[in-house]
């Protein structure tokens, strides 16, 4: 009985001793969560109840997390002026891990996501808001970020709310996304700061004038609301990951991944600031057919060619150590 009363001592106060000095704690064994899901959706997983079972050995979380790490830090020693940033989750039974997962960046086009989510919660009870048109009468030409004419938006031209909303996603197109925002706060200017607010970001959506002011595992949120449909609707939420699952950019994640895996992810970019630094991120749920799972990944550094790289090879390792 005394035996056990110790260890149990000793284990707390090991606990506390490595949350005190900042260490993050890959545990032998997590605890796995049985979690009851309706499955008639081909991109969300709504979550209906979540109850804890028996230990589930995470051996194969600690390894991976080790192999990581040593990758980063062997990139970090050929190039000083990278940060690298992950959040990882299974989405079968929730166990996950990060690494730097609390360090700030600047988001960039990630916050398009945002944008379209709030949309899409009108659309719940306004269905006709997606029908509704905007006209793009040049203003935001200084936030030209595409160069086909084919897929951003032309001077004089109407469109319909969805469209710009699919460009915004697929294309990130700025001005897309710079028409919409100014809609949205001139026509419904609470409804974003909701939605900031249900994905636990009002710090962040009160600090955008910071350049780095969102961490790659607070904005990872984003993703797991949408898979488990828990502040939009199940048809909504489905919609919004349908959408980010064709997006055009083949590199960063996607291209660490063999062919035909399905994903539905955002990227951001940053261009050089004061510091000659540059920021690139990519984030979202891969649908590996027997375990999907949510990546986000977030860098910086002075070598922006570097950045993708990175994440690309993140991406393999993390989908290679679950063969």
């Amino acid at each position: 009985m005394l035996k056990t009363i110790l260890y149990k001592v000793s284990y707390i106060i090991l606990g506390i001793a490595v949350g005190y000095f900042g260490y993050p704690l890959v545990t032998a064994k997590v605890t796995e969560l049985k979690e009851v899901r309706s499955g008639n959706f081909k991109f969300i997983s709504p979550l209906i109840e979540c109850e804890s079972g028996k230990e589930l050995g995470s051996d194969i979380f600690s390894m991976l997390k080790s192999d990581l790490i040593a990758h980063v830090n062997a990139a970090k020693k050929n190039d000083p002026s990278l940060r690298v940033s992950l959040y990882f989750r299974d989405l079968q039974n929730g166990p996950w891990f990060g690494i730097e997962e609390d360090a700030d960046y600047s988001p960039a086009s990630l916050l398009k996501v945002p944008i379209m989510m709030a949309y899409l919660k009108i659309s719940e009870s306004k269905r006709e808001i997606l029908d509704e048109k905007l006209t793009y009468n040049g203003e935001y030409e200084y936030d030209d970020n595409i160069d086909s004419t084919e897929e951003t938006i032309k001077r004089g031209v109407t469109y319909k709310i969805e469209e710009l909303i699919k460009k915004m996603v697929v294309n990130s197109d700025n001005r897309s996304k710079d028409l919409l925002k100014y809609n949205l706060e001139k026509e419904y200017p609470e409804v974003l700061a909701k939605i900031y607010a249900g994905l636990g970001l009002e710090k962040e959506y009160k600090n955008m004038s910071n350049n780095d002011f969102v961490s790659v595992k607070d904005y990872a949120s984003i993703f797991r609301i949408l898979y488990n449909a828990s502040l939009l609707n199940q048809d909504t939420s489905e919609r919004a990951l349908s959408i980010l699952s064709e997006v055009k950019y083949d590199y960063g994640i996607v291209k660490g991944l063999p062919e035909g895996i399905a994903s539905a992810r955002k990227f951001g970019y940053r261009s050089e600031n004061v510091l000659n630094e540059s920021q690139f991120h990519d984030c979202g749920i891969i649908y590996r057919p027997d375990r999907p799972y949510l990546l986000c990944i977030m860098t910086k550094g002075r070598n922006p060619e570097s950045l993708p790289e990175m994440i690309e090879d993140i991406s393999k390792i993390v989908y290679d150590s679950q063969n």
